[in-house]
């Protein structure tokens, strides 16, 4: 199925196509896709898809021009120098193996942050807030959520075309099913119409957790590794304790930001 024929029927299920509201809605974020077509044969052909799709005149699509979002870009990240010596246990302290509920969390934020993609800013924003890094890939622990976040980001970086548009052409076939699911995950909520502050909340909410629950298991390991090495290695142990106690501060940074956004989840999602 084409995909500008999958974006028009995800948008109108269990809409009402009768509510002059919804059709222009759903007209403002199919019209970018169809214009974007480089073929006018095609583009001739979805646009009277939409317009018997929507129950209106062809002609009234020609002549709408849906409005162009202002969007922020995501700043660059700031580059860290590097350090003159590497640590004593680099790579000791292997990535947590991913449990279920993690994945099904990064889930959640992906298929909120792909319907609305101006929030990622806004989330990093309120992340900072908390003394926390910005969302980065490192919080996706699922080698294909990581690929749709940097994606995403890719999309938001750019102003070419709509952040929609550019994910839609730029996914690799391998994605397509990953997207869709992602979608499907988050079509709950956004067909109850939450406020975009409740989204938010819940968004920057769930990363907090992902990001406590990662770091919970970090630390573990680093003390069972204490425990483990050899008195004699000053060096090892010191570099232990040192990243257990970095660990521990962003703990607790965690905790407070957990207070902060602390409120009723969403559907789907634990408090």
């Amino acid at each position: 199925r084409p995909i500008v024929v999958h974006v028009m029927q995800t948008l109108a299920e269990g809409r009402d196509l009768q509510d002059p509201k919804v059709k222009v809605e759903i007209a403002n974020r199919v019209l970018p896709l169809i214009q974007d077509i480089p073929n006018p044969i095609e583009r001739e052909t979805y646009r009277q898809q939409l317009a018997r799709l929507l129950q209106v005149d062809e002609r009234a699509l020609i002549g709408l021009r849906p409005p162009r979002k202002p969007r922020r870009r995501r700043p660059p990240k700031e580059v860290q120098p590097p350090e003159e010596t590497a640590s004593p246990v680099a790579g000791a302290v292997a990535s947590p193996i991913l449990p279920q509920t993690l994945d099904l969390q990064s889930a959640h934020v992906l298929g909120i942050l792909l319907r609305h993609d101006e929030l990622l800013y806004r989330v990093d924003r309120a992340l900072q807030a908390q003394a926390l890094g910005r969302l980065c890939v490192e919080d996706f622990h699922n080698a294909a959520h990581q690929a749709v976040f940097r994606l995403l980001s890719q999309a938001l970086d750019q102003d070419t075309v709509e952040p929609t548009t550019y994910l839609l052409d730029n996914a690799p076939e391998s994605l397509h099913d990953v997207l869709e699911d992602l979608l499907e995950r988050s079509k709950r909520v956004h067909d109850l119409n939450v406020p975009e502050e409740q989204l938010l909340e819940d968004v920057v909410r769930t990363v907090i957790r992902m990001r406590r629950q990662d770091l919970e298991t970090r630390i573990s390991q680093i003390r069972f590794l204490l425990e483990e090495a050899d008195q004699n290695d000053a060096a090892r142990v010191a570099e232990y304790a040192r990243m257990v106690s970095e660990y521990t501060r962003t703990l607790q940074r965690l905790d407070r930001a957990t207070q902060h956004y602390a409120g009723v989840a969403l559907p789907g999602q634990s408090a």
